[in-house]
């Protein structure tokens, strides 16, 4: 019997570890908020978050005292960790009481394993707070350029890449989260299966559709951004040139016109200025009626 742990497995496992991780969150943001106040209770929710997640996983995966390494989510399923390097060379277990031996066999080293739980846990956090921080730098910036109407990381990471990994997820039934496709990890049982499973591969084309419009939703908002970066910069160049007062007539500018030398004045007034004396009234350049240009589309 092949000694991986079945999809359903993985998905009951991570469902139990969120639920227990949501207890521990929820107790140690009411202790933080009854002793330093909401104030940084609310400022350091999310590291507080992240802080939990990491004890919990080391607490279950590198120190403890058994001689199968879990968490509870782990444990609730029978499954444990394991480095599919291991595993690719030892694929079934004929008797029962090998599953824990090979378990504690196929146990990734201790590097691979805090790489595992950094990757699991810092690494989203730190996407959403560079994303945030860059949205933010980009409200503040006056002069806009089309990099900042390009989806945030956050709603690439959320909407696209998480997406995309859940799908594979589903339609392979191994790599449950991008930190164990990263390090080459899966879900090994410690006892034999007694019950049989279902795959999720329909749920997986599900996932791809929605990718798709998630996809076409993002490249639309894009669009529709650029457009309206367009269009702003031509309205505020059109208010520019609609404030500046023509040196020939003192008048607002009327079809505004260049001469050669990058002057600006009325098409009418500098036409007929020109026809008159060939040269530019601001710097006394030469200035021919035929070289001077019309500014549209501003």
């Amino acid at each position: 019997m092949n000694i991986i742990s079945p999809q359903p497995e993985y998905v009951r496992s991570q469902h139990k570890d969120t639920e227990i991780m949501s207890y521990f969150k929820t107790s140690m943001l009411e202790i933080v908020d009854a002793w330093f106040g909401s104030r940084i209770n609310l400022k350091y929710a999310a590291e507080i978050s992240v802080l939990i997640e990491i004890l919990y996983y080391a607490s279950g995966l590198i120190f403890s005292n058994t001689d199968v390494k879990q968490t509870m989510g782990q444990e609730y399923v029978s499954s444990s960790i394991a480095d599919l390097g291991k595993v690719a060379k030892i694929k079934r277990v004929l008797v029962s009481t090998n599953y824990p031996k090979a378990a504690q066999f196929f146990r990734p080293g201790l590097v691979k394993m805090c790489l595992y739980i950094l990757v699991k846990t810092v690494f989203p956090y730190a996407i959403k707070k560079w994303s945030r921080r860059s949205e933010a730098k980009s409200r503040n910036t006056e002069n806009k350029s089309w990099y900042d109407c390009l989806p945030s990381a956050e709603e690439i990471w959320d909407e696209i890449l998480s997406k995309a990994h859940l799908a594979l997820f589903l339609l392979t039934g191994v790599y449950d989260e991008i930190a164990k496709r990263i390090l080459n990890l899966v879900f090994v049982k410690t006892i034999r299966a007694r019950n049989p499973y279902f795959l999720y591969k329909r749920l997986g084309y599900l996932v791809l559709i929605q990718i798709f419009i998630s996809t076409y939703k993002l490249t639309k908002r894009f669009l529709l951004k650029m457009r309206a970066m367009n269009v702003t910069e031509a309205q505020q160049l059109e208010e520019i040139y609609d404030s500046k007062e023509c040196p020939l007539c003192m008048s607002p500018l009327r079809n505004p016109s260049a001469t050669p030398c990058g002057h600006i004045f009325c098409w009418s007034c500098i036409m007929r200025a020109s026809q008159i004396n060939p040269i530019c009234p601001n710097c006394r350049q030469q200035c021919l009626p035929q070289s001077i240009l019309q500014l549209r589309n501003l």
